[in-house]
This record gives structure tokens, sequence and C-alpha cells, in this order.
């Protein structure tokens, strides 16, 4: 018997060692860190994207006499979120200074020849800061008068023209001289009252004839605009309070072939030098636009009676960019 819990005893003591289990500890983590230092150096770049690439003002036929505000997607049929407008941003490394535009134009006149292709869609642009609603614009160009008006009277031997803007014009007259380069310091007869389907306006401008000036017109003498673009040429600044087209440059090439009305376009004729030609962003007013900002151009088209239905050919508004660090 004693012999058997013996034996008892072993196995319960063997048990016991079998399900025993020693305490052990267990190692801690270790982080560590280290850094590498990164540097770029940026390359100099100016560099605009202006979106969207087209405004199209013909969803709706406009028509003549009437401004164009709004434009919708060619593609989607959708409106885009500002309709009418161009937001121009700085992608490239520079800040950007300075913002002007052109448009294209036609090569001769449209008027009268049948054919909406002869008239260049840009050739209508206007141009505003954003939400300013203070339209310019950018370079309007018309033609003078290839078929005589009997209603227009000028001193002899001057040619004359009008400035077309949706349900008026202003007509226009410049002396023309017998020697070409003297065309680029001629004189420049501006009317001051609209012409109209239902008003006369400033149509005599010969001051024998009992036009009078600061009543019926606005003079001004042409400066040479050193002009290397073909022609003889000659602008002037409009600064009279009167003057419908206040806040102006106009350009005028050979004694009255063409006049080109602009105030966005550092590039036209004189643009470098008359005081109202502006640049649409400046720096000294609007500050630096740096890269990765932005601004908004509104556009809209105004339409001149006398424009032929259909399609007008597609112009070009051209946006121009300009910094003042080394690119």
């Amino acid at each position: 018997m004693m012999r058997k819990l013996l034996a008892l005893l072993a196995i319960v003591a063997i048990g016991m060692v079998g399900v025993y289990t020693f305490p052990t500890t267990e190692a801690a983590n270790t982080n560590t860190t280290n850094t590498a230092n990164i540097s770029v150096t940026i390359a100099a770049l100016t560099l605009v994207d202006a979106a969207p690439e087209k405004l199209v003002f013909n969803e709706t036929a406009l028509n003549p006499g009437s401004v164009g505000t709004g434009s919708g997607n060619l593609w989607l049929k959708e409106r885009y979120n500002r309709p009418g407008s161009i937001q121009i941003e700085n992608i490239g490394s520079t800040n950007i200074t300075n913002i002007w535009f052109n448009t294209t134009y036609e090569s001769s006149n449209p008027f009268g020849t049948g054919d909406p292709l002869n008239y260049d869609s840009a050739n209508f642009v206007v141009i505003s800061k954003y939400q300013a609603e203070d339209y310019y614009f950018v370079n309007r160009v018309d033609y003078n008068e290839s078929t005589a008006l009997v209603y227009v009277n000028t001193p002899l031997g001057w040619r004359y023209g009008r400035i077309r803007n949706t349900t008026y014009e202003y007509f226009w007259a410049v002396a023309n001289q017998t020697t070409m380069p003297a065309c680029n310091t001629t004189t420049l007869r501006m009317g001051i009252n609209y012409h109209s389907q239902t008003v006369d306006g400033s149509l005599n401008f010969d001051s024998t004839e009992g036009a009078v000036e600061d009543t019926d017109y606005d003079e001004y003498t042409l400066v040479d605009a050193g002009w290397t673009g073909g022609g003889n040429v000659g602008y002037a600044n409009i600064n009279d309070a009167g003057n419908p087209w206040n806040g102006y440059c106009v350009a005028v090439w050979n004694c009255g072939e063409k006049v080109m009305l602009y105030k966005w376009n550092k590039d036209a004729p004189g643009g470098g030098t008359c005081a109202n030609a502006d640049y649409f962003w400046d720096n000294t007013t609007d500050g630096n636009l740096y890269p990765g900002n932005s601004t908004i151009a509104d556009v809209h088209v105004n339409i001149p009676y006398g424009v032929m239905m259909g399609t007008a050919k597609e112009g070009t508004l051209t946006i121009l960019a300009m910094s003042d660090q080394a690119t």
C-alpha cells in the first residue's frame, strides 16, 4: 500500500512539474530616426494658362445691335462657371507683372460684302476687369467709307468713316495729306454725338460750313507712332470728358485708311506711350500675380448694325504676360 502511495505522489509531482512555466522577460521595441535634407532649385519660367480655350457666342444667334454676354461650352453644351469670362492663371515660376491683350481684325472693310466670313469675331470683343462692368474694346478697327455718304460733310479731300458699336456709331474724318509720311501727324476729327436709326448725330466736320469744334467734333493732331508694322500711322490720346471714346487711344493708318480704337492693347501703334493704353494687369496698381494665382477677364461681344447674318469668321484673343524676373 505504501508503495502505491509513493508512486501516486510521484505521478502528481511529475504532473505539476509538467504544467509549471517559468516567467520570461520580453525585449522592448526600440525606434531610431535619421534625416535626409532635400533641396530643389526652380528654374525661372514665365508661363500663363487661359481657360476656357474657346468662347462661343452662338448658342443663340445674336441680333445686330446687341451685346453678347454669355458663352456656352461648344462640346458639352453646358455653361461655364462664369459665362463670357476667361481665367488667366500664372502656371510658371516667375511673378507676372503685366498682362495685356491683342485681338485679330479684318484686313479690309467687311461691311457691304454680303459674306459673314469677312467679319472677324474678335473685332467685336470688349473686356472688363472681373465684375467691374467697365468694358473697353481691346482694339476695334473700322475702315473708311468706300461709298460716299450724302449726309456726311467734311472738308474737301478728307477721308471719313465710323466707329460702330451696337445700335449706334460715331463718325470720324481725317485730313488726307498729299505726301504719305505726313499722315503720321495729320488732323483727326471725331464726332461727339452718336448717329443711330433715329438720331442724326455729328455729321458735319467742316468748320467753314458751320461745324463747331467741341460741339460737333473733337480735333486731335496725331503723333507719329513710329510704327514698323506697315503703313504710315499716327495716334492720339482721347482725353475729353465729353467725347464718347474718352479713356481710349486711337491710331490712324495712311490718312484715314482705317482707324483703331484701343485700350487693353499695349502693342498697338503708340501703345507704349499713349497715356490711355493700359495693362489689364499692372503690378504698380494690382501687385504681382504670383505663381499659382490667377485673374479673371470678363468678355462680351458688341455686335453693330449692318453685320451679315451667319457665323462670322473665328477670331483670336491673345493674352500676353510679362515678368520683370529673368527667364
